[in-house]
């Protein structure tokens, strides 16, 4: 017995025909036919989407520290991972992408099914996507902080997040190299934005696809270990970016923010990555007017 199809027959033709962009056709065909084929099409889209986001992310940064590039904006000269250990973290990157995140990205048809999301045409307009993505980024920062925190208590540190502290000097890899456990707590703050938005307001699948490249670009901007001039922490007072969390992994506590600096600063826990800012800012202001 076949599944059904998420559209029926007449409603696919209708699809066609309203597609008027290469992206509606190439929509029109991820999403038709039988459940089973559509789990399988999203899920493979999303897994090349994944890879094609992250790694485009992630190579200008792996130019720069092998052809020794921008060195002054580099926010721990002299500390880079040995070739052991770079592999050792692709090759856990890899196996926890196909063991854990595939089947997940399989099953991500049924679960935006469930949280009520529109797959049909026309795809959102950015006055749509835009407050969307805004949304859930705030969402997913508070769940993150807190996690973040619980997750430097005692045990859950000692046999969950300290697989991710291995890297003291972050580098891009290092945006997805954790416990699978992990991986699972911090989709449940990746999908609590999607879902109260698709509850209250209503959101499209396409915008949730975007909110998983702004994502990945968010974190690979974080654990790139560059503070680049046009960083978002040098363009947005209240980000936090790349130095924010290196100090984090440097020393291991205070500054468990995702992106944004605010909880940090609301609950006293970037009180030393404030002061070491300080005591740097004063350095250079003297060493200028020495000058």
């Amino acid at each position: 017995m076949h599944s059904p199809t998420i559209f029926s027959h007449g409603a696919s033709l209708t699809q066609s025909a309203n597609a008027t962009s290469l992206i509606d056709h190439g929509w029109v065909a991820l999403t038709s036919g039988t459940q089973w084929q559509i789990a399988l099409q999203m899920g493979t889209f999303l897994f090349a989407w994944h890879h094609l986001i992250f790694f485009s992310a992630y190579l200008p940064y792996f130019l720069f520290n092998k052809f020794k590039l921008f060195e002054q904006y580099k926010l721990q000269p002299g500390k880079e991972p040995s070739p052991t250990l770079w592999w050792s973290c692709f090759w856990h990157m890899v196996r926890e992408q196909c063991l854990l995140h595939f089947p997940l990205m399989v099953s991500f048809r049924g679960s935006v099914a469930e949280m009520g999301m529109r797959w049909t045409l026309p795809l959102p307009s950015w006055s749509e996507i835009i407050p969307a993505l805004l949304f859930c980024l705030v969402v997913e920062d508070f769940f993150a902080y807190w996690l973040h925190r619980a997750l430097h208590w005692g045990p859950l540190y000692k046999y969950i997040h300290k697989v991710h502290h291995t890297y003291t000097a972050p580098f891009g890899l290092v945006a997805e190299y954790g416990h699978p456990a992990e991986t699972l707590l911090l989709g449940i703050g990746f999908t609590t934005g999607p879902l109260l938005w698709s509850k209250y307001v209503g959101m499209h699948v396409f915008t949730m696809i975007l909110w998983v490249a702004v994502r990945l670009l968010t974190t690979m901007e974080t654990h790139c270990g560059y503070d680049m001039p046009w960083g978002l922490n040098n363009l947005i007072p209240f980000w936090g970016g790349a130095p924010f969390h290196d100090h984090h992994h440097r020393v291991f506590n205070g500054n468990y923010g995702g992106s944004f600096r605010f909880w940090d600063w609301a609950m006293g826990t970037d009180k030393r990555f404030r002061e070491e800012a300080r005591i740097k800012s004063s350095k250079v202001s003297k060493l200028e007017k020495e000058e």
